[in-house]
């Protein structure tokens, strides 16, 4: 297992939730929640990251 903290594009982001095929549909309210966090200087790093599995399709965190 391999971890480090990046800084993700909105482009890059749109690519991986592209190849999302086995989490649930995304909520636009969670991720309106979560950016507003960010803007406010809100938004903390915990351990939950996201995840991929050996194909390289995001199977976790797709609301991170």
């Amino acid at each position: 297992m391999r971890s480090k903290v990046q800084t993700i594009t909105p482009k890059k982001a749109a690519e991986w939730l592209e190849a999302n095929t086995t989490n649930r549909p995304i909520s636009k309210p969670v991720v309106r929640a979560f950016a507003e966090a960010m803007k406010r200087g809100e938004w903390i790093v915990t351990h939950q990251g996201i995840a991929f599995d050996v194909n390289g399709t995001l199977i976790d965190g797709q609301h991170r």
